[in-house]
């Protein structure tokens, strides 16, 4: 919009206000209580040294290696069908791109396919998240985890939570990012920041990096709105951040990137994960608790403590088997109710008709007992006066009511 116009957008500002660790200066037992429990957001560096995605996934590796031909998903149609191209014209996309708010190459069912699969082996998960929780119960069952991400520069997504109140970690290969976070309980209204909008500014990364953060940040800078917490920060190549459950965060690719990333279920947010799924994934929670009895039982007392606490119903009610049930019972009397319902409204539109005739003239009441006349008696054919026109219709409606009359007696 402000490119169009010839004129230059705000100069950002970039305020740090997260951590930056290399894993070597961080245990395992530092990184849940100083980041983890209290759910405060970190970087940590050197976690990506050894990884074979360092090689593989350079952009011209990318271009002529194995993965070239890969079909990787850029987006949804109308419809809500996957859009899938070849890594190969996706990347002379980017490459050659102007758009203000590039295509953005986002999948998360890489591991599905046998090429594109191999995208695993050139990565780890990191030994900080690897006990996901969530792992306990079939991927089937889980929503949408894991994300191989290609993005040209302009390119990101808008202010945000993960699903079920998961934590995050993003891996970045190539390339910088920009994030902005805000605290857990910050209003979505405020986070998105409709009312900073001018017009011809979308709700796109770009326009909401360039224009909105600025106008957000110098609202809290003179108490205009509530302070949000709002931390940013610059990702390097090689970077892995940790976004804990509820912060929004939204993203911006500063340049081309490549990243993976994934959500997890951490032990020191289990009461919170619980309450999302059992309301939001009802059949998978109840598969997760099963597991946990067997596997962490006491996790699973804790999770049903959080429903007596709560005054929760569990297991929550099945309405698949009591539609089912009132299914089956409709499809055996379907064609009956279907006859009974015609009939009543039949008879509710002659009441009406009666009721009508009652209160007209005597010329409208004369031609409505003709009419009723005709319905009841499939012999008459009206007065000699009648046209052929008529004669045809009452014709037709005694064979209608002739075969309604067989079906009924035949169900």
């Amino acid at each position: 919009h402000y490119r169009n116009q010839g004129k230059q957008p705000p100069p950002n500002e970039v305020v740090t206000g997260i951590d930056r660790v290399h894993w070597k200066d961080l245990s395992m037992e530092d990184f849940v209580e100083k980041y983890q429990k209290p759910e405060i957001p970190v970087i940590i560096t050197g976690l990506t040294d050894t990884w074979k995605a360092q090689d593989n996934w350079k952009l011209g590796e990318l271009f002529q290696g194995k993965y070239r031909n890969c079909r990787l998903k850029v987006g949804e149609d109308d419809e809500g069908y996957s859009i899938r191209v070849k890594l190969k014209y996706f990347l002379n996309y980017m490459m050659h791109q102007t758009d203000d708010s590039p295509m953005y190459l986002f999948d998360c069912s890489f591991d599905e396919h046998e090429q594109e699969s191999e995208l695993l082996q050139d990565y780890e998960i990191p030994f900080y998240f690897k006990n996901d929780l969530f792992n306990l119960v079939k991927e089937s069952r889980r929503p949408p985890y894991r994300w191989f991400l290609i993005g040209p520069k302009r390119s990101g997504t808008s202010a945000h939570i993960d699903p079920l109140g998961t934590s995050a970690w993003n891996a970045l290969v190539y390339g910088r990012k920009r994030w902005i976070m805000t605290k857990p309980g910050t209003r979505k209204r405020h986070v998105k920041g409709y009312k900073f909008r001018k017009k011809g500014e979308d709700g796109e990364a770009a326009s909401y990096f360039s224009y909105v953060v600025p106008r957000i940040l110098e609202n809290e800078r003179e108490k205009k709105i509530r302070d949000m917490g709002i931390r940013e920060v610059i990702q390097e190549p090689g970077e892995v951040i940790y976004v804990p459950g509820g912060w929004y965060h939204a993203v911006l690719n500063i340049t081309h990137t490549v990243a993976v990333t994934q959500n997890f279920c951490a032990r020191a947010q289990f009461e919170k994960i619980w309450r999302h799924t059992r309301k939001g994934r009802k059949k998978m929670a109840q598969k997760w608790l099963a597991s946990l009895k067997t596997v962490h039982p006491d996790l699973a007392e804790r999770a049903l403590q959080c429903n007596r606490d709560d005054d929760f119903e569990w297991p929550p009610p099945s309405s698949k088997k009591k539609k089912k049930k009132s299914h089956k019972k409709s499809s055996k009397h379907s064609k009956d109710d279907k006859h009974d319902k015609h009939d009543e409204k039949k008879k509710h539109h002659e009441d009406n008709v009666n009721d009508s005739n009652r209160n007209s003239g005597s010329i409208n009441s004369e031609k409505s007992s003709k009419k009723r006349h005709s319905h009841h008696d499939h012999d008459h054919r009206g007065n000699k006066d009648d046209s052929e026109r008529h004669r045809h219709h009452d014709r037709q409606r005694y064979r209608d009511d002739r075969d309604s009359s067989r079906k009924r007696s035949k169900h």
